[in-house]
């Protein structure tokens, strides 16, 4: 609804819960029509340092078309992301707009700017892993089975405050 037509994600593949939100995420872009620019987290694989995966991530970032709409798996993963466009003078959310995930109030309302987040239902998810617990500790088989936390909005902060338009003397 912002009018972006340039999507991105960045998230590590060492996690599920990252995992399944790209997946989420892409599949919502590809639905309407657009491809998603993902950054898959080298960090862990090569054991590389944060200053060297920094530099991977502003070069990635640098090199997206813009304007972007960014989703981070995460709100400390977008907090590292508009860190890194600080540092690099990208500005938000004129050229990457960046969204989290979990509405962390500490993270989101101290990171520059305030950063937008997906909220999600944990009271829900603890209430299916109690449940699952339950049926466990009677006997039942659970394999495989997951307690999932549903996204419940978004909780629109400054660094999704933005509608991209071509004309940029009308933005």
């Amino acid at each position: 609804g912002k009018g972006f037509r340039n999507f991105a994600f960045y998230g590590y593949d060492r996690f599920m819960w990252s995992m399944e939100r790209r997946k989420s995420f892409c599949g919502k872009i590809s639905q309407a029509g657009f491809q998603t620019e993902v950054y898959k987290s080298t960090l862990e694989q090569n054991r590389k340092n944060w200053k060297d995966e920094k530099t991977i991530i502003s070069r990635w970032l640098k090199s997206l078309p813009k304007p972007v709409g960014l989703m981070a798996c995460n709100d400390d993963h977008a907090y590292q992301i508009l860190e890194i466009c600080r540092t690099e003078n990208i500005r938000v959310p004129d050229e990457i707009a960046v969204i989290g995930a979990d509405d962390d109030e500490l993270i989101c309302s101290t990171s520059s700017p305030p950063l937008s987040s997906v909220a999600v239902d944990f009271e829900k998810s603890g209430f299916q892993g109690a449940e699952m617990l339950d049926r466990m500790m009677k006997g039942e088989d659970i394999t495989g089975q997951c307690a999932y936390c549903p996204a419940k909005h978004v909780v629109e902060r400054q660094s999704t405050d933005v509608f991209v338009m071509k004309d940029e003397s009308v933005v």
